[in-house]
Order: C-alpha cells, then structure tokens, then sequence
C-alpha cells in the first residue's frame, strides 16, 4: 500500500503523534483530553486524542500496571491509516488482503471480536459472544471498528 499524501493521519512503528505506549503520561497531557468511556465491563478514565482540525482520533488508556505510562492507544477515527493502509471502516476482506493472515477471537465480555497482529488489534463490528472463533464465520460485510496500538 502507498500511503496517500492525502492521508492526515499515519499510524506508523507503533505510534501515533508521537504517542506510543510505555512513555511517560506526563510528557502528553497537555496535548490530550481527559475523559471516560463506559463498556459492559464499567467506567474508564481515558485520553481523548484530537487532531489538528479537532476532530477526535481516538483515544488512549494509562497503563494498568503503570499509571504514570500510556497503554493502550484506540484509534476510533478513518482519518488516521496504518502503513499497510487499514483505517477504521476497512472490510473484512480488504483487511485481510493487506496485512495477510489473522486469527480472530471473540469475546465471552462484550462480544467483541480483536484479531492481533505485529503489535496491532484489530476490532470488527461483527459480535462473537465465545473466544473460539472461526474466521469463516466472519461476514464479508464486517469492517474494521477500531486499530488499537497494544500496550505491555
């Protein structure tokens, strides 16, 4: 994939604007936007990352066993592409095209469904309430519903 100079976003190495996990919070905080989310599992206090034009990109967590780093970091946004050029609405199949093989496992939680690969998650819109997964069960028509660069 030849990433866009159109593109206003590249998720690249693992980092997104300078954020990556496992460095300090505290070097960030003035360039994110505190928040909370709340999911099946409770309330999060969270990072809201905002781009140039201010729309929201994503988000970031501290780490769970370090308070003081950054997590994981969730991109929400299609403005931001990863070098093999996967953005948030990219299909199934498109996915699996560019970045190649994938084991996808649901979750007995939410039901979300993450395939993991090179340090990425990737999260579908398609719902599987059980870890063991077929990715044949996969409808063609599920896309990509976030890029989450992972922490520790």
């Amino acid at each position: 994939y030849d990433v866009d100079p159109e593109d206003p976003y590249l998720l690249s190495n693992g980092t997104l604007l300078g954020f990556k996990p496992g460095e300090p919070l505290s070097e960030y905080r003035d360039a994110l936007r505190p928040g909370k989310i709340r999911d099946g599992e409770g309330d999060w206090e969270v990072f809201f990352i905002d781009g140039a034009e201010g729309g929201e990109l994503g988000y970031l967590m501290a780490d769970p066993e370090d308070a003081e780093a950054i997590g994981d970091i969730f991109i929400t946004s299609p403005s931001v592409v990863t070098e093999q050029g996967v953005r948030v609405g990219t299909s199934y199949p498109e996915l699996i095209e560019r970045i190649g093989a994938i084991t996808f496992r649901g979750s007995e939680t939410e039901s979300r469904v993450h395939g993991y690969k090179d340090g990425l998650a990737y999260r579908l819109d398609y719902l599987h309430p059980s870890p063991d997964l077929d990715n044949a069960q996969i409808p063609a028509t599920a896309t990509v519903q976030a890029v989450i660069i992972q922490g520790s």
